[in-house]
């Protein structure tokens, strides 16, 4: 703006300008794309681009599906995802990156069977979140380094059973081998098994075993 306009900004009374400046940052944030958009954007990237951000939205659809998923009811995976739909939980484009053929085959697996009895018992718990401090040497027991820290996660699943704790997380990740996922995940897991740990301690429940669930590979990778 010129001098003269900078100037007439100062003289408007300060009420007015608190409205304008309101006024302008509803206008910047019209102009941000939510999620549930990005399918219907034009192509303005190369390909591999594109592959990355359809992953990255089949990854969300697929973790809110599993979030919201009843694993006792007998309802087939389309009916519990048409319900989800219309309560809102999911939307139209989250829907249509949804495989099906890949839930049933986690519904099938033996931590989706083990899921199911521990639902039921009221022993899953799905989507929380931690904030723990952790030292320098924990860390470096994991394999991260760093000072004295404050690591803040949402956890996926957990379940309890008589004899311990089963930690469980979710991955859509294209891979070729399990392998490749405990290698880029090792250290996630661990961090997440000791938050477990710290919360159940004085309950006598411990983790026990930690999986990785790949979506691509229909495989339960324990690391």
């Amino acid at each position: 703006a010129d001098e003269s306009g900078l100037h007439m900004v100062l003289r408007i009374p300060y009420m007015l300008g608190f409205l304008v400046a309101i006024v302008a940052t509803l206008r910047f944030f019209r102009r941000i794309v939510l999620p549930s958009k990005i399918l219907e954007m034009k192509d303005c990237g190369t390909n591999e681009q594109e592959e990355i951000n359809q992953g990255a939205l089949r990854g969300t659809a697929m973790h809110r599906v599993m979030e919201c998923y009843r694993f006792s009811d007998s309802k087939s995976v389309e009916e519990q995802v048409e319900n989800m739909l219309s309560q809102g939980m999911i939307t139209e484009d989250m829907k249509a990156l949804i495989r099906y053929s890949q839930i049933e085959e986690f519904l099938n697996s033996e931590p989706g069977k083990k899921m199911a009895v521990a639902e039921k018992e009221g022993l899953l718990y799905r989507e929380k979140p931690f904030v723990m401090s952790f030292t320098a040497e924990e860390l470096e027991r994991v394999g991260l380094e760093g000072d004295n820290s404050l690591i803040q996660g949402i956890i996926d699943v957990f379940w309890i059973e008589e004899d311990g704790i089963t930690l469980l997380d979710y991955k859509t990740d294209r891979v070729e081998c399990g392998a490749d996922l405990v290698k880029r995940y090792q250290a996630q897991m661990e961090l997440y098994e000791e938050a477990i740990n710290r919360v159940f301690v004085n309950q006598g429940y411990r983790v026990k075993k930690k999986i990785l669930y790949s979506f691509r590979l229909n495989e339960a990778i324990e690391c």
